[in-house]
Parts: structure tokens; sequence; C-alpha cells
């Protein structure tokens, strides 16, 4: 089969997204969904894309069948086997919790593309997402994906597990300077302890720099809420941080403490169909008014979360792993 104009975009989305559907791939790309569901359909029948079963009510989605990882190796000059994802694609995970999750994690994504696209302070040259390999032969979780961290204070284990990472490319800061931004796509299904363990992860991680081992000198760590109508979860995830910042200050950290509730922000997933970058839209920390994603004033977003003693970082071990 030769791939028509723009087949080769969808398979490309596709692989970036690993499944999503007609609406999402729709947004992703300005095509009309009409016009996608039949060229996916075609690209089905050709084993390059794999139908996967929805409801009758529900809309059309795809993921990549064995013919269009084969494209994409060869579009890197690959082999399939060096692609960094898994291959295997569950229809049975159509209908689970984590479909919802994974559709949610791709509208966050699509939203932060979308709204960067030829913006004049900020790029998006990578995003990373939690099921990409660092190294496929590992049995460890955080020593096989990219995402996963362990680490073990004080004889208790925390994972730090984020959806994803939008590698963000502030353009004044200079050739080379990434923020690392986190993505916790939260479906209002974890309770709050959970999500405070979640933070206290992210605490060990920020504090030990390992957001350096993915070639940036900073991170945000970004909350998108599902499934809410109201600001209630926010706040209660906003408690949550303020007892692990008294907890940080019990302990001598008042410094680390405040700057660490700064690479906080808090949205519904509402806020996904505006501006996700320049609307007020996102909950700073333990602020109460919505803010843009990007302050203002402030020419250099990396710059307050960057050591001054190590502004250059190494290489980038689990990326090149």
């Amino acid at each position: 089969m030769m791939l028509a104009d723009g087949d080769g975009i969808l398979l490309q989305r596709l692989y970036a997204l690993r499944f999503a559907t007609s609406g999402q791939l729709a947004r992703s790309t300005g095509r009309s969904s009409q016009v996608i569901r039949r060229r996916l359909r075609k690209l089905a029948e050709a084993g390059f894309t794999l139908p996967l079963a929805r409801s009758p009510t529900e809309q059309a989605a795809y993921a990549l069948a064995e013919g269009g990882f084969e494209w994409i190796a060869h579009q890197r000059s690959v082999s399939v086997q060096d692609l960094p994802f898994s291959r295997k694609i569950s229809q049975g995970k159509t209908q689970s919790f984590f479909w919802r999750h994974e559709l949610l994690v791709g509208d966050i994504v699509i939203a932060f593309e979308q709204a960067l696209n030829d913006h004049p302070r900020l790029g998006l040259p990578r995003v990373i997402r939690e099921w990409e390999l660092a190294d496929r032969r590992a049995r460890a979780h955080h020593r096989r994906f990219v995402l996963s961290e362990r680490f073990d204070v004080q004889g208790r284990p925390h994972v730090h597990r984020p959806d994803a990472c939008l590698l963000l490319e502030p353009k004044d800061a200079g050739p080379g300077i990434h923020v690392a931004a986190f993505v916790e796509a939260d479906r209002a299904t974890q309770p709050m302890p959970r999500i405070r363990k979640k933070m206290d992860a992210f605490f060990h991680y920020w504090q030990r720099e390992r957001f350096r081992s993915l070639g940036a000198s900073g991170m945000r760590v970004l909350f998108v809420l599902g499934r809410v109508t109201t600001d209630t979860r926010i706040r209660s995830m906003q408690a949550e941080l303020g007892q692990l910042c008294k907890s940080l200050e019990a302990r001598g950290l008042a410094e680390e403490a405040e700057t660490f509730a700064g690479l906080f922000r808090f949205t519904r997933s509402t806020s996904l169909a505006r501006d996700i970058i320049r609307d007020p839209v996102w909950v700073w920390g333990l602020e109460q008014e919505p803010r843009p994603f990007l302050r203002p004033e402030t020419p250099q977003l990396v710059l307050p979360f960057t050591s001054q003693a190590n502004p250059t970082p190494p290489l980038p071990e689990k990326l090149a792993a």
C-alpha cells in the first residue's frame, strides 16, 4: 500500500500517543474526524494500524499495528526491536480504568503541543511518556523505564513514576536549557494519602536533582484533574502539599519547602480546551487565584529552580541508556 498524504503524520501521532481516539487525532493534526477515521480504516486493512474495541457510543480509537511500527522504525533508520516502546497493545486495556487515564494524558500532551506551537518564549522539543523504555532487559521497574525512579529514605521506599514529562525549552534561557514538567493526570480515583506519597517522591527526586538525568536544569509538577467540576480536590491536594512543606520546615528546610511548593501547578481538565499556556487556568503552589503558566515579569522559567553550582546538565544518563 502506498501511503497517502497525511498518513505518515497519523502514524507518527499514534506512535507518540500509543493509542488515540479519532477526536484526539483531529485536534492534533487539524484534519476532520471523518477523514481521519476513513484513512485509519484503510491503514488498518493494510496492517499499519489496529482498531481498538470500543462501545458503539464512543469514538473510534486506534493504535499502531506491526506494519505501523515497521514504518516508524524505517523512518528512524533503526530496527523495530530498537524502538523504545513495547509493541504490545492489549484490547482488554481499552475496557479498563487505564484507558481513560491514558486518554487524559494524551489530551494534556496535545493541549501543550498546540499552545506551544510557535510560542515566542517556550518550546516543547520532547515528550517522554510513562511507558518509554530505558532498558528493555531490566527487570526492576525503576531501571526499565525512563521516568521511573526509586529512593530508599530511612528504610522507606519512595517511588517516582509520573505519567509523562514535557521537556520545555525556555527560548530566552540559552540553547540546551530545559525544564522537566512532570504530568500527573488525576481522575479523582486516588485517595489523598496516595497523592501525598507522590508529592514525597517528587521532593526526593527534586532534592537529588534527578531531573538532570533527563537533560533538564529544573522541574515543575503539573496536576491535571479530570472528572471534577469544582476546585475542591485541588484545595485538598494543596492541603497535602502544605502539610509536607510544614514537615520540611520542622526539619530546618524552610527555604527548600518554599521553593518546592512553587514547583507545583494545578488545573482541571476542562482547562485543556483553552490556551493552556497563556490563559489564567493554573493554581500555583499554595496560592488561591489561578494564573497563566508563565509569570509575565520573569523572563526565564528555569532560573529559580536551577542549581547555580552546576548550571549545565550532565549527559542524560536515562536517555542515553
